[in-house]
């Protein structure tokens, strides 16, 4: 049996309340394993031009609207 397989079955028999101190756990695990990298010349580049950039090039729009607008379902 596998690790992962052994974790599947392990946590089949935690209650609810078991499981979210697992899954808490594992979620801060990989949240911590991700790699942070330097911005590099062509990001800096893009910062850059945004920070200049009019209000109007600024403008938020949600996802939902993007989606809408491009015709999209969620």
């Amino acid at each position: 049996m596998t690790t992962k397989e052994e974790i599947k079955r392990m946590t089949d028999n935690l209650s609810d309340e078991q499981a979210e101190k697992v899954y808490s756990f594992i979620y801060t695990m990989l949240v911590n394993a991700i790699e942070t990298v330097e911005p590099d010349e062509f990001d800096l580049q893009m910062i850059k031009e945004y920070e200049e950039s009019s209000e109007e090039d600024k403008k938020y729009i949600s996802a939902e609207e993007l989606y809408k607008e491009l015709g999209l379902k969620l």
